[in-house]
């Protein structure tokens, strides 16, 4: 980092100090930090991360205007209760066209905002970072907006090409500014939570989409904050997140889990979805196609996931605990197939022969969508007294040998 840019940002200088001297000149002149969203955004430098296009910018703009309008972030006052300050936000990644329709959306989630009541700046343009010109207008944005409480910069990408040095000078840089005006500074960036720029931040976010669609996982850590991670509701198209009902942790941590939502499961669950609340596995499989061995197999697998359950001997339901979910996570995924058949009605006797006895022979199971499995030869087995000449002929051979 260059001398000047030093120089704009500087911090206090503290000569050395007894502990004596320390606790009596400056401990009692401490200011409170007051933080913009507590809980939630500190003062200092906040990297927030994710991957692309998993909507870091939707959950920046709705937390700058929870601090613009004073409103409570995620709607909870006792977790998230907000200071309204002035924001600025740095949409340096945004066009104006983009802009717009991004405010747009926000006051198509929340309607009935009055623009008087919004204490937020905004602009998509910045100078280069240099001593006279970006740096000296951070700091002139900063000295005339006394309340200035929270500034969102969006996105690192876009900032590093303002700036002639390194990422670690950049965020030490904007951690100066924050700590010389008891400022909070969101910086988004599209990477892996694991990317060394982390430690150069005072706080930490990351956002990560689930394999449900409109749920999120949002982690937080640092130096003010304890580790904790918040499952997060946004409805599609909107810009409203919201935190989760409890009772829809556990089914989105059954249907978030490895591998929980193959191409098969979600088939199977959209035929229980669709024609019936009960099904054995014999129906599912004449529905899809598939063989009922596989079927069984895959049957237990969503049992033991909490996916579905067994109502009676040989019935499968949809899990209670993963049914409301079930159609909002159907409408999100594409199936090429059309529609699958209702399953046909199917005899008791005959049923209970393709469960248990599926590959009898002069039968032919049907051939399945995704079956990777070969299907057991319908050919006869070979008659017990040829088998039993085998084996004795094979260990005769072994005898003479080890004589």
């Amino acid at each position: 980092m260059s001398r000047e840019n030093l120089q704009i940002f500087s911090r206090p200088s503290l000569p050395i100090l007894t502990y004596k001297q320390f606790a009596l000149e400056y401990l009692p002149s401490v200011q409170e930090q007051v933080w913009p969203i507590q809980n939630l955004l500190a003062p200092g430098l906040t990297l927030m991360t994710g991957d692309p296009h998993v909507g870091l910018n939707l959950l920046a703009f709705q937390l700058m205007m929870h601090v613009a309008l004073g409103t409570h972030a995620f709607g909870r006052i006792d977790e998230f209760p907000t200071t309204q300050r002035v924001a600025l936000y740095c949409a340096l990644d945004q066009s104006m066209l983009r802009l717009q329709k991004l405010h747009s959306r926000y006051l198509d989630s929340h309607p009935g905002v009055d623009p008087s009541d919004v204490h937020c700046q905004l602009t998509n343009t910045w100078e280069a970072l240099e001593p006279d010109t970006g740096l000296r207008r951070l700091e002139v944005w900063v000295t005339n907006n006394a309340d200035a409480g929270l500034l969102v910069i969006d996105n690192l990408a876009q900032l590093r090409r303002r700036f002639k040095g390194s990422d670690s000078d950049l965020l030490d840089l904007l951690r100066r500014l924050a700590e010389q005006h008891n400022l909070c500074i969101l910086l988004l960036h599209t990477c892996k939570p694991s990317s060394p720029l982390v430690a150069y931040a005072d706080n930490h976010l990351h956002l990560k989409r689930l394999n449900i669609p409109s749920y999120y996982h949002l982690s937080m850590q640092g130096e003010q904050m304890q580790p904790t991670t918040h499952l997060l509701y946004c409805p599609p198209g909107a810009i409203q997140f919201q935190l989760a009902e409890r009772e829809d942790t556990l089914a989105i941590s059954v249907l978030n889990g490895h591998k929980a939502l193959s191409r098969e499961r979600l088939s199977i669950l959209r035929l229980f979805h669709a024609y019936g609340d009960e099904l054995t596995p014999a129906d599912v499989a004449r529905a899809l196609g598939l063989s009922s061995v596989n079927t069984r197999q895959i049957l237990h697998a969503m049992v033991m996931a909490r996916m579905l359950r067994t109502t009676s001997y040989g019935r499968y339901t949809i899990d209670p605990f993963v049914e409301p979910l079930v159609p909002e996570l159907l409408a999100h995924y594409h199936f090429p197939e059309p529609d699958p058949d209702p399953p046909p009605t199917i005899a008791p006797e005959e049923s209970a022969a393709n469960d248990i006895h599926p590959s009898q022979p002069g039968t032919t199971p049907p051939q399945g969508l995704w079956d990777s499995q070969a299907h057991m030869s319908s050919r006869p087995s070979a008659p017990r007294a040829h088998v039993q000449g085998n084996f004795k002929r094979r260990h005769n051979n072994k005898k003479q040998r080890r004589s």
